[in-house]
């Protein structure tokens, strides 16, 4: 054994579309994993810091303070390091409780004056391949809905685990980028027919059908998120959004980018499987992951492309109609 602390790598991912968003946050969060033993042991042991602080200068405390602690998986809580940390008179832990993968934290207050270390051990009893993101959530215990969360990653010095989050789920992004063309023709087939049998045949996984106007796109954490207002519903899926002026988000990992045309201003035909669901508000939204059983394309102008055009609207008008049973 050797108490020389080496850093695991890991990417913090402050979550935006959290039910309270980043700049409206009352609290700060951050997580640190440190190898403390490891090598020759069975086991590997770590040091994980969770860092916290009010933020609202203004009010300079508050009380009873709710830290939500996820583990990746194979990792469990070493429990006398969690018995110390709340035997400590230098940390306001009142108890801790440990349920499934996870660590929760009670607080007896915070101030806005100073930050806060967390520190506990965990040890990695298994390895585990293509380890999912943990969360690590801060809320007031009055009001739990307004939960400042932090997802975390692995990193690999060759590749970057990338996971698709919303407040409450990730799934793995490991696949290709969505298509960007035509489906392939076929004999006696019409596009119309193409389209049709692409998101409705008997292979298809396709939950959703829309058609789209670009409103935007941002590039961050490994993503480019492309932000469109709906304008017709062909297929719904899960989400419950109708034809109008309503936006959706629609994440690709950041190296499909350059094969993606994004225009703002311009419609787009978008087929993919549902998206995960997030809080904005009173409302339910969904974002969309655009990965390899996707499909987007420029929406023909008037002008260009006569057949495409005309095979798209056929597909509006089929499916807004009769849905996938025509």
């Amino acid at each position: 054994m050797f108490n020389c602390a080496i850093p695991l790598k890991i990417e913090v991912i402050y979550n935006s579309l959290a039910a309270t968003k980043a700049e409206e946050c009352a609290f700060f969060v951050s997580a640190e994993m440190s190898l403390v033993r490891g090598d020759n042991e069975r086991d590997k042991v770590y040091t994980m810091r969770i860092s916290v602080k009010y933020q609202k200068e203004l009010e300079g405390r508050t009380d009873m303070v709710i830290v939500e602690v996820g583990l990746f998986s194979g990792f469990t809580p070493v429990e006398a390091t969690l018995k110390t940390l709340e035997k400590s008179e230098n940390v306001p832990v009142e108890r801790y409780e440990i349920s499934d993968r996870k660590v929760i934290l009670y607080l007896e207050y915070l101030d806005a004056s100073e930050i806060v270390n967390l520190d506990f051990r965990v040890k990695q009893s298994f390895e585990m391949k293509n380890i999912q993101s943990a969360r690590v959530a801060v809320y007031d215990y009055y009001f739990p809905e307004k939960k400042c969360t932090a997802f975390y990653n692995p990193k690999d010095d060759q590749t970057e685990l990338r996971q698709f989050c919303t407040a409450d789920m990730c799934v793995c992004a490991a696949g290709a980028c969505p298509k960007f063309f035509c489906p392939k023709s076929k004999p006696g087939h019409t596009y119309n027919q193409l389209y049709h049998e692409y998101a409705c045949g008997p292979k298809s996984s396709i939950d959703y059908v829309f058609e789209v106007v670009a409103e935007g796109k941002v590039t961050e954490n490994g993503f480019t998120t492309l932000t469109a207002s709906v304008k017709e519903v062909m297929k719904k899926g899960k989400d419950t959004i109708e034809a109008g002026s309503l936006t959706r988000l629609f994440s690709m990992k950041s190296s499909c980018e350059n094969e993606c045309d994004w225009m703002i201003g311009r419609k787009y035909l978008i087929m993919g499987k549902d998206g995960l669901s997030y809080k904005d508000g009173n409302f339910i939204k969904y974002k969309y992951l655009l990965d390899a059983t996707s499909y987007i394309e420029k929406w023909p102008k008037k002008g260009e492309n006569g057949k495409r055009a005309k095979s798209f609207n056929k597909l509006k008008k089929t499916l807004g109609k009769e849905g996938c049973a025509a």
